[in-house]
Formats: structure tokens, C-alpha cells, sequence
């Protein structure tokens, strides 16, 4: 059969049409998957490039939610000395659209587009995700500041003490000791995880832990401060 007879083909002629409506239909539904999506991303990461951007989408496929946790992470502890991609110079802007106030405004419309709003319902629950992440980081830190300076202030004070468990050193108030007639310090880790150890033996009463013998266990305001299950007995 002669190529001028394959151009008359019905069956082929077909099967062309065919395969140029399939590949424009993928492209189309790439289309509509990468647009909303990457728009939506430029304005929450705006100094990450776009390259960058569509190459997460890519990898998380088309995934919102976890192509911005991906992203979120990258922007969170970017370094300059190993650097995941290049910062653009000019940072973009905040498009008044993917504003929170006007997001919560176009979901609540029952006349908004589905499509649209399952994108945006995607994005809410990405952005709680990340303040609540970065709350979460802030009150640690708030703790570790406080920690530092409660430490600097018992060596000043010469108020630290050696735990009898790990042998490090503590702030005195951040420590526990038993009821013995002579008093063993610990600290709150060594406690707490000792508490732990005797309930996953199925033993309830928790006795010093120190090796001089003592006979002494923990008084409940000892237990409170260093968070000890309170279904152990008080010795």
C-alpha cells in the first residue's frame, strides 16, 4: 500500500485523530493540575524560583499539601553554603486573592468552583499546618532560652547539683530527690525514664535510684515536678 493509500485510510486517519485528542487531553490535565497549584506556591514561597517549585510539584505529584511542606522545609533551612536552589533577587507579592480573608470567602461561596475550592481547602490545611509548626518551634526555643538562663543563674548561685543516676550536672530546680533520711538528687530525665522502666516491668512503686542503698522514695510533689506517671505508688 502506497503512502497516498494510507493517507485515505479510514481506520488510520482514525487512529491519528486519536492520538492527537489523547495527547491533547494530557495536556490539558497536566495543565489543569500544575497552573492553581504553582500560582498558589510562587505567593507562599516568593523568593523560591519557579523551576524549583514545579520540579516538587512534579516529584510530589501534584500533591498541594505535601509539594508546600516540601517546600516550607527547603525555605526553612535554606543554607547558603548548601543551598537547594538559588533565592530570586526581587521576592514576590502577595496576590490579594490567595489572601486568607478572601480564600475563606470564595470556599464559603456555594457558587465558587469546585475544583478551585478543593485547591484552596488544600491550601488552608497547609497553612495551619506551618503556623502551627512554627508555634510549636517558638514555644521550644521560648523553653531553651529559659533553660539556658535558669542554668547560667544556678552556677552563679552555685545551686547546681550532681544527678546520682547520670552524673551530670543540674540546676537544683530542676531536679528531684527522695524522702530518705539523707537526700539523693536526680534529674528530671533520669526520673522520668526510670518511672517509665518499672511500669513496663508491671512494678508500681518507684524506690531511689541511688547506689547507696537508700530505702527512700518519691514524695508526690517530687513526682509532679518531674512528671512521674501517677499511677506509681508512693514508697
Amino acid at each position: 500500500m502506497s503512502i497516498t493509500s494510507h493517507a485515505k485510510c479510514p481506520s488510520l486517519n482514525l487512529l491519528q485523530h486519536f492520538d492527537l485528542r489523547f495527547l491533547s487531553h494530557n495536556f490539558h490535565q497536566k495543565r489543569f493540575l500544575i497552573v492553581p497549584r504553582k500560582s498558589i506556591l510562587q505567593v507562599e514561597f516568593p523568593d523560591t524560583p519557579v523551576n524549583f517549585i514545579l520540579a516538587t510539584l512534579s516529584q510530589s505529584k501534584y500533591r498541594l499539601y505535601h509539594a508546600y511542606r516540601v517546600l516550607e522545609e527547603a525555605h526553612r533551612t535554606f543554607s547558603q553554603e548548601n543551598p537547594p536552589y538559588n533565592k530570586i533577587k526581587t521576592a514576590r507579592k502577595m496576590q490579594p486573592e490567595f489572601q486568607d480573608a478572601t480564600v475563606q470567602a470564595f470556599i464559603a461561596n456555594k457558587n465558587s468552583d469546585p475544583s478551585r475550592v478543593e485547591i484552596l481547602r488544600e491550601l488552608c490545611a497547609a497553612r495551619r499546618m506551618r503556623r502551627k509548626a512554627e508555634e510549636k518551634r517558638k514555644l521550644e526555643r521560648q523553653a531553651e532560652l529559659e533553660e539556658e538562663f535558669n542554668e547560667a543563674r544556678a552556677r552563679a548561685d552555685g545551686t547546681m547539683s550532681e544527678c546520682g543516676c547520670c552524673f551530670g550536672d543540674y540546676p537544683m530546680n530542676r531536679m528531684v530527690h527522695c524522702n530518705g533520711d539523707i537526700l539523693h538528687w536526680f534529674c528530671k530525665t533520669c526520673a522520668k525514664q526510670t518511672a517509665d522502666t518499672e511500669i513496663g516491668n508491671s512494678r508500681y512503686e518507684l524506690h531511689c535510684m541511688s547506689m547507696d542503698g537508700c530505702e527512700g522514695g518519691f514524695a508526690m510533689d517530687q513526682r509532679l515536678v518531674s512528671a512521674y506517671p501517677l499511677a506509681l505508688d508512693v514508697c
